[in-house]
């Protein structure tokens, strides 16, 4: 996280000294103000919000708002540098005059375009999440498994923004696809139990034939999960750290916690410990919240499908390459990986550090095993 404060100020100063500083106004200096907060917001709201970087004490305007300057000045920064290269290229004869001109009306576009895309990406939010179907083949499936639907929830990022009604809303639309199974694969929190446990209090209506499983993700080791695997347990979910549930119909649901736990609560991942009395020659669908775990899950026998989440579908096209980059190639969408298949979700919910979708909506998955 430290990093990306570095990064966020180190952005925030190019764009002063290439937009701001050159402006031959006093009113520079009002426009540095949003600059300022947009590049220091993440330090900003650890101050007012307390030590929960990811899950502040704040009131949820606050939140989006912040959100929304973080991610205009993100936009800014890369279409500047397309600009930059443009104007490297296509102005190399023209006078310094009219460089500062181009420079002001361009940059004066470039604003007006970054904050239209960045309102629309926030709105995209706010839709409860499509369904999207998947069908996946299995080699030696069980006759009775044969048509078996999985419902997947990814990310719900529950916080001051996504709060119970939001949650409800998910919830509702997951009961209607009539799943044998329902699986949510991490980052259900943001905010420890006493502060953020009415929002996710709906998650109690989810019911499914074969049963509601779930996963940690990273975000449930930043608020406190050994309080949370309590309350997600009274909520009615199966909480699989490294465990596994073979259900009647000869298919097994197994669960690695997410690599978090390493620094902070126990159990750590065990793909081993998670596959550990599955009987031989058993389909296994596995829940994990980051999808480069299929790169080890791939080898391991009877791993036949892998649901995970994290990614947020990148949540932008010119993001989607880079969050890719930093998950081993996964982003969104299907994979197979040997005889193994990843399914990656973009995710039901929006983190708040960054509350924008372009392009890539919010989803709820719906897998049918033949």
């Amino acid at each position: 996280m430290y990093k990306l404060m570095i990064l966020s100020f180190f952005i925030g100063c190019l764009i002063f000294l290439r937009v701001i500083l050159p402006i031959k106004s006093k009113w520079k200096w009002a426009a540095a103000v949003p600059l300022a907060l947009a590049a220091l917001k993440f330090p900003i709201i650890r101050v007012i919000g307390g030590p929960k970087l990811f899950a502040p004490t704040v009131p949820g305007w606050v939140i989006l708002g912040g959100g929304w300057l973080y991610a205009a000045m993100m936009f800014f920064f890369f279409l500047l540098l397309v600009y930059e290269l443009v104007r490297y290229f296509a102005f190399k004869k023209i006078s310094k005059e009219k460089h500062r001109k181009y420079d002001m009306w361009s940059h004066l576009g470039i604003l007006s375009v970054v904050t239209v895309i960045v309102s629309i990406g926030v709105y995209n939010t706010i839709p409860i999440p499509k369904i999207t179907n998947y069908t996946v083949r299995v080699k030696d499936l069980p006759p009775q498994a044969s048509g078996l639907r999985i419902a997947v929830l990814a990310d719900l990022h529950a916080d001051p923004l996504t709060g119970e009604k939001r949650i409800a809303g998910m919830v509702r639309r997951t009961m209607e696809q009539n799943a044998d199974v329902i699986a949510i694969v991490g980052d259900m929190v943001d905010g420890s139990v006493e502060r953020t446990g009415p929002s996710v209090a709906p998650l109690k209506d989810l019911k499914a034939k074969y049963g509601v499983y779930a996963v940690s993700g990273n975000h449930e080791y930043y608020s406190g999960y050994d309080k949370w695997r309590k309350e997600f347990q009274r909520l009615g979910l199966n909480m699989l750290d490294n465990k596994n549930v073979v259900l009647d119909c000869g298919v097994a649901i197994a669960g690695v916690p997410d690599r978090a736990a390493r620094r902070r609560v126990p159990p750590t991942p065990s793909l081993n410990e998670a596959l550990k009395g599955i009987p031989e020659k058993t389909p296994v669908v596995l829940l994990a919240h980051r999808p480069d775990v299929a790169n080890q899950a791939a080898y391991k026998k009877g791993v036949v499908l892998q649901l995970s989440g994290h990614t947020h579908g990148g949540m932008a096209p010119f993001l989607k390459q880079i969050v890719a980059n930093m998950n081993e190639g996964f982003v969104s969408g299907l994979y197979k990986i040997k005889d193994t298949v990843l399914i990656v979700s973009n995710g039901s919910g929006i983190w708040n550090g960054f509350p924008v979708r372009l392009c890539v909506p919010a989803e709820i998955i719906v897998v049918t095993l033949k």
